[in-house]
């Protein structure tokens, strides 16, 4: 037998002030002019020591500096995903649930600065229509799987 659990979709407040692209003063994103690999939980440099340009999809501009991974980086993801693969498997549902709705309140914590910042023909539009999350991508739909999960009788 399951059981329907109803949960309400965030309401965050929406931003009226101007979009500020990411690096420049009152932005609420900071960018970083270098990023490394994230491996294992950590920041790791590329092996060869090798980055590349990160262009702006908005201006074609140089934004940042990326990492150019290699077969050697990816194996290193690999065995840092195959090390991490025994815990996780071994995590009780409870566990798991846990750890998404803290990944979900740290979203949902920060929208505004990860909601997509609007493209250059339409930064005229008020903010609010373009930094408020959409329901497809809410978060309330892990808290809402996380519940009937809780309330599904498993076999």
């Amino acid at each position: 037998m399951t059981s329907t659990v109803n949960v309400p979709a965030p309401s965050p407040a929406p931003s009226s002030e101007p979009f500020i692209a990411p690096g420049r003063a009152g932005s609420l994103v900071n960018v970083r002019p270098r990023y490394d690999n994230f491996i294992g939980g950590h920041w790791v440099a590329p092996v060869k020591g090798q980055y590349m340009t990160n262009l702006s999809p908005v201006d074609g501009k140089p934004f940042c500096e990326v990492a150019r991974s290699t077969a050697e980086d990816v194996e290193l993801a690999l065995d840092a995903a195959h090390a991490a693969k025994d815990a996780w498997g071994e995590t009780s549902l409870t566990g798991r649930a846990a750890v998404l709705n803290a990944i979900a309140d740290a979203i949902e914590a920060n929208l505004e600065m990860l909601s997509p910042a609007p493209p250059a023909p339409w930064r005229d539009i008020p903010a609010r229509s373009t930094r408020t999350p959409s329901p497809i991508t809410s978060t309330s739909r892990w808290v809402w799987w996380d519940r009937s999960s809780r309330s599904t009788s498993r076999c």
